[in-house]
């Protein structure tokens, strides 16, 4: 601490040059040997003669001209000053361009880092998605319905991929709903591995509906890997509030509503571990197609035959 205040010290005093020194002595020596010169070999001047005015005149003229020395050397001091500054100035700044450059070397060090990085993580990503079960509706093979009489109690049931709905006895408050039995086929085209459980999510009021669902691998060996899948959703139903018997339009409405309730959670197991995802069934492009094709004469809703729907209009998807 005590030497860091002995420069600061040494810093702040003023500092005259060597040449400065030299100079003013040598003109107060100049002076004295002038004044010497002009008292012995004038004999007008005598000592007693010189009065205050004319000592004060040649102090003044003597100071007069260091006066001017002084300013001319404060003026070549500064002007050294501003030359180091200038000097350290650029140093500074050519410093900082170098400091600058290391930045953007580093930066472009932790760019190419980073991108290598994403690389690494995306191609992680790649491979962990590539594991994962992704499973596809291939196609709805069954879709039964069931109905009773109310009158003679005589229960009856048609498929309605085999059948036309207009099969189906459209007769206000004379049949009900008893059960619906869907059967699709699923295909696995993500990671290889084995479905293990299916637990229904569909959305609908359980005072009516009882829910079962069930599955059953398509391939009889005895490898650890399924890829094809039967999933059947069955709806028994006790009552309901609407009579879908009044008409097609109406039965093809609540058959389309219930379709796209359908939701199942699939536990599935790989190789490393297990996987637990959520489907719903949607509608594909096929289905606004057979809705909007202007060169076709299905035109609206109630014109696209439900055999069209269920076999072209469906898919699955996740949802979370």
């Amino acid at each position: 601490m005590l030497n860091e205040e002995s420069v600061i010290n040494s810093e702040l005093r003023i500092k005259l040059p060597n040449r400065a020194k030299f100079i003013v002595v040598a003109w107060l020596f100049v002076c004295i040997i002038i004044f010497l010169f002009w008292l012995n070999f004038f004999y007008d001047n005598k000592v007693n003669s010189v009065s205050l005015g004319d000592i004060g005149a040649f102090l003044s003229g003597v100071f007069s001209v260091l006066a001017f020395y002084g300013f001319i050397e404060a003026y070549l001091v500064q002007s050294q000053e501003l030359r180091l500054q200038r000097f350290e100035l650029k140093e500074s700044i050519k410093a900082q361009k170098g400091s600058e450059q290391a930045l953007k070397e580093q930066s472009e060090a932790l760019k190419s880092q980073l991108k290598i990085n994403e690389e690494q993580f995306n191609l992680y990503l790649l491979e962990a998605k590539a594991k994962i079960p992704v499973f596809t509706l291939s196609k709805i093979l069954v879709f039964k319905v069931e109905f009773l009489h109310e009158e003679n109690c005589i229960s009856n049931e048609i498929d309605l991929l085999e059948e036309p709905i207009s099969s189906l006895p459209f007769e206000k408050d004379t049949y009900i709903l008893k059960e619906i039995i869907i059967l699709v086929e699923v295909n696995n085209i993500g990671g290889g591995g084995k479905l293990i459980d299916i637990k229904s999510l569909t959305e609908i009021n359980n005072m009516y509906y009882a829910q079962f669902t069930g599955f059953d691998s398509m391939t009889s060996s005895n490898t650890e890997t399924y890829d094809n899948y039967l999933v059947e959703f069955k709806f028994k139903i006790d009552s309901m509030d609407l009579d879908i018997f009044l008409n097609a339009e109406t039965f093809k409405a609540f058959v389309i509503d219930l379709i796209e309730r359908i939701k199942f959670e699939s536990n599935f197991r790989s190789h490393e571990r297990s996987y637990k995802q959520s489907y719903k069934i949607c509608r594909t492009s096929s289905f606004d197609q057979l809705l909007q094709h202007q060169n076709s004469s299905i035109r609206n809703f109630e014109q696209v035959g439900m055999q069209k729907l269920l076999a072209f209009g469906y898919d699955i998807e996740f949802f979370e």
